[in-house]
């Protein structure tokens, strides 16, 4: 590629000063270095074959979406009333009412139920302590989850003889080391033995109670989005007990509800 000099003017004040420096009025200038041949590089941008988006203004200008019929609203009113009569039952027992609250905070309901759900907690303090490991961790997550300042009590001895092959149990403390203070010696004890311990359980276990396992050994449930957490805990409520009959159908109503609306939304954005 040959290059030529050329001479470009200058202003007449830059001129002036830059020659009476040399001793040349006549040749001040400046030099510049140009190319005769210019060859243009084509650079390929290396594309990420992302797909179309779905969610074209087509998309969500045609869309379908179902409002819910009136005997479902009606439906939905009368679950949610039952659920408070027994989110609000003095005789529950402990144990009976923690399980509860955790199925309707994992089922997504608990916007539904605060103040209901805050009575009961508050309830529970005032029970005395179970000697049961899954109830211990299970009433220390609910309440740290929910404002409280706890600390795990819960020595390596104790679970280590009794968690062998109980799920529930496992299941519990390996939750509840998650919502600890970070630092805490017996919660990393707990979060290693319970991981360890778990993963030689779902080797050994059914193919249902194996996923289900597997699903929170991959992300605890602190750690995960909760609609989307909610949608896959409806499935698998569904297919490993049906006694939550009742909270099942209304976490079912209130998932499709909220969808309804939240499609409703998005097409009225896009116009």
């Amino acid at each position: 590629m040959a290059l030529n000099l050329q001479f470009l003017p200058s202003s007449p004040s830059t001129s002036t000063s830059r020659a009476q420096r040399h001793g040349n009025s006549k040749n001040a200038g400046f030099v510049r270095c140009m190319s005769t041949h210019i060859h243009p590089t084509l650079v390929e941008r290396r594309s990420a074959n992302y797909q179309p988006s779905t969610w074209s203004f087509n998309f969500l200008g045609n869309s379908r979406i179902d409002k819910p019929e009136e005997t479902y609203v009606e439906r939905k009113r009368k679950l949610e009333i039952e659920v408070r009569h027994l989110l609000d039952d003095a005789a529950t027992d402990s144990l009976t009412l923690l399980e509860l609250v955790d199925t309707i905070v994992r089922l997504g309901l608990g916007y539904q139920f605060e103040s209901h759900v805050t009575r009961a907690l508050q309830r529970v303090v005032s029970f005395k302590e179970s000697a049961s490991l899954h109830e211990v961790a299970l009433r220390f997550r609910l309440l740290m989850l929910h404002g409280y300042k706890l600390f795990l009590k819960v020595s390596q001895g104790n679970f280590a003889a009794n968690l062998r092959l109980d799920a529930k149990e496992m299941l519990s403390l390996y939750e509840a080391a998650h919502v600890a203070y970070e630092g805490e010696i017996i919660s990393d004890e707990a979060k290693s033995f319970t991981t360890k311990n778990l993963r030689k359980l779902a080797e050994h276990s059914n193919t249902s109670l194996a996923k289900y396992i597997n699903h929170f050994l991959e992300k605890s449930f602190i750690r995960r989005i909760p609609r989307l957490e909610s949608r896959w805990y409806i499935e698998a409520l569904d297919k490993r007990e049906r006694e939550n009959g009742m909270l099942l159908e209304l976490a079912m109503l209130d998932f499709n509800n909220v969808q309804s609306t939240l499609q409703g939304d998005l097409r009225d954005m896009s116009k």
